[in-house]
């Protein structure tokens, strides 16, 4: 953390524009400091000084799903896709923003775009098992999830992974598997 920051810092003192930097310090004070206020500036700052840059578009889309305000994430991901439609990423975090929102239809809509991108998209997969989990269609969230009981959990599993297989498991019963 501290080498990061001191090199956003170092970056703002050798150009005072620069956007990446400020989107940088605003990560940092947010996972590190719980500082939302303070990341909202920074957020906002770089937002400003590069209104054009996908990536920051991200950053400060999850922020403020984080923070519940999903309108303002929502416009900023419609943007973003008239910006940059191929962008899977983009789509992915816009995805995510109806889902936390609980828009279920914009959600869906969301997830079909995406597929017809890239019907693999891992990112998607997820998102709709852990939408199948919440609505308790566990045959669904095991589709999207590619978890059935013959699954194997390996020390290689991502972390995303062995949460959504740990919540699949939990709320189909399999409490073995689950607690593997």
């Amino acid at each position: 953390r501290v080498k990061c920051q001191d090199a956003a810092m170092k970056a703002l003192e050798l150009d005072p524009d620069q956007a990446e930097a400020y989107i940088t310090l605003g990560s940092i004070v947010l996972f590190y400091e719980n500082d939302w206020n303070k990341a909202n500036t920074y957020y906002n700052k770089g937002m400003e000084l590069k209104p054009g840059a996908s990536w920051a578009y991200i950053r400060y889309m999850n922020f403020l799903t984080g923070m519940g305000d999903f309108d303002k994430s929502i416009s900023l991901g419609e943007k973003l896709i008239e910006m940059d439609p191929l962008s899977i990423a983009a789509h992915n975090e816009l995805t995510f923003s109806y889902y936390v929102a609980r828009r279920d239809k914009e959600f869906m809509d969301a997830c079909r775009k995406t597929f017809a991108l890239d019907p693999d998209d891992y990112g998607t997969k997820y998102m709709l098992a852990m939408y199948y989990i919440d609505k308790r269609e566990f045959e669904k969230a095991a589709l999207y999830a590619g978890v059935s009981d013959s699954t194997e959990i390996t020390i290689d599993t991502p972390y995303w992974t062995l949460v959504l297989f740990g919540s699949y498991y939990g709320y189909t019963g399999n409490t073995a598997k689950a607690e593997e």
